[in-house]
């Protein structure tokens, strides 16, 4: 129950998380909302102060442009009056020209030179007027629109440091939520990680409860064939206890017998130890005479040695001498059964190695591939052809033999021993043709 009740704490505690995580997130998310809302607010403050501004400059431009333009309309009537004025003077000039020698024509030509001066004059100042209003205008719109620029430059500038510094705060803001955002995260993970294995774990418990549970039902039932058991082994004990007193009074009776027994054999061994005595004497006696043999024996070997050394041996030709044996290597070839056969009508056989000197002898020189009289085709074992059983010298054979091989597609295993290439024995297949070398005794001069 305590481990349940741990399960169910680390559950509320996963599900509080998650809520304070959700709630944290919803926090950073309306913080960043009131800074961007706060950003908008502050452009918007500054476009409708600007607004206005623009509009009243505008409103006092075309305020005077229209006084101006009142002017100009009032000039250019008093101009349209005088002009049409200066026609009237010319027509009645025109007039009154056939009576040119009247008193009053010099009065009307300086009239008609007045008024046309004036009528250059007001044109000229009509051009004027027209040329000052155009760069009053232009000049008054210049300096508005210069005025106007520097003011929107200003804001402008403003509005861009108020930006960059909102963009930077912004930046920080993010920056601080993506780290918060990333801390969470790792929380989160850390959370489900610690969910699952509370879930493993929880998983392990159930198991290990049925488990228990499982055990605990077989330990009653262990315990109910152990009762069994014991009540059997107790009369197994109580039955070998009858059977070990029956055996013990047998014993006695046994040990008494075998008592007689050894009685009669220490009173036989005595005996036999006054034999073995008698026996180590004449066994002594033997010893001295084998040994006074042995010496007479030593003493002829060594004079029939001198004698032999005196004796000199020879071989018939193509024979080669060495000790008192001669050798035949031959120039064909033969199979190792052919090849024994041949050296038997020579009156010799395939050669037999019989100590280390005659090895050396026919080793000295390259023997690569001949037939020597070495073969195991009897009983597994290998034999000289005289019946001698071989002493193995692993030295003398190349590594690796004999392997007795069987893959050689001529049937069966191999039987027979030769020469190889490295002068070292080997065995081989006997219908193989080789050369061979026969031995026999040499002729005594």
């Amino acid at each position: 129950m305590g481990e349940e009740s741990a399960l169910e704490y680390k559950n509320m505690e996963l599900e509080e998380g998650r809520s304070q995580w959700c709630r944290e997130n919803t926090s950073f998310k309306n913080i960043k909302s009131t800074r961007s809302r706060c950003w908008h607010s502050n452009v918007c403050s500054i476009i409708c102060v600007t607004l206005p501004l623009f509009l009243i400059l505008v409103i006092m431009l075309s305020i005077k442009t229209n006084q101006q333009d009142s002017m100009l309309r009032e000039l250019e009537t008093k101009a349209d009056i005088m002009t049409s004025s200066l026609h009237t003077l010319q027509s009645n000039l025109q007039q009154t020209e056939p009576h040119s020698q009247q008193p009053d024509y010099r009065e009307l030509t300086e009239v008609k030179s007045a008024v046309t001066n004036l009528g250059a004059s007001i044109t000229s100042l009509s051009s004027k007027l027209h040329a000052e209003k155009e760069g009053s205008r232009m000049t008054v719109l210049e300096q508005s629109v210069i005025n106007l620029t520097h003011s929107v430059n200003a804001l402008s500038s403003g509005l861009q440091n108020t930006v960059s510094r909102h963009d930077l705060k912004l930046k920080g803001l993010e920056t601080t939520i993506i780290n918060m955002s990333s801390s969470l995260n790792t929380i989160i993970s850390r959370l489900q990680q610690t969910e699952g294995r509370a879930i493993a774990v929880e998983r392990s418990i159930t198991n290990l409860t049925v488990s228990m549970n499982a055990l605990s039902s077989g330990l009653q039932d262990t315990a109910g064939q152990q009762g069994a058991k014991m009540q059997e082994l107790e009369t197994a004990v109580n039955n070998m206890s009858s059977t070990l007193d029956s055996v013990a009074s047998k014993m006695q009776e046994t040990v008494g017998q075998q008592e007689g027994r050894l009685m009669n054999l220490e009173t036989k061994a005595d005996n036999m130890a006054s034999s073995l005595n008698s026996l180590s004497s004449k066994l002594q006696q033997t010893d001295e005479k084998l040994l006074t043999a042995l010496t007479n024996l030593t003493a002829e070997i060594m004079s029939i040695k001198h004698s032999k050394d005196k004796i000199t041996y020879s071989c018939t030709e193509n024979w080669s001498l060495h000790a008192t044996s001669c050798y035949l290597f031959s120039s064909n070839k033969l199979p190792w059964r052919k090849a024994r056969d041949y050296c038997k009508t020579q009156r010799a056989t395939l050669l037999i190695i019989n100590n280390q000197d005659e090895w050396q002898f026919i080793t000295k020189n390259p023997v690569p591939l001949y037939w020597i009289g070495l073969t195991d085709e009897l009983n597994g074992e290998w034999r000289w052809v005289d019946g001698t059983p071989y002493v193995m010298d692993k030295s003398q054979w190349d590594a690796g033999q004999p392997d007795d091989w069987k893959d050689h597609g001529l049937g069966g295993g191999e039987d027979c021993g030769n020469f190889s290439i490295n002068n070292r024995l080997n065995d081989d297949h006997c219908t193989r043709e080789y050369k061979y070398i026969c031995e026999r005794t040499a002729t005594a001069d």
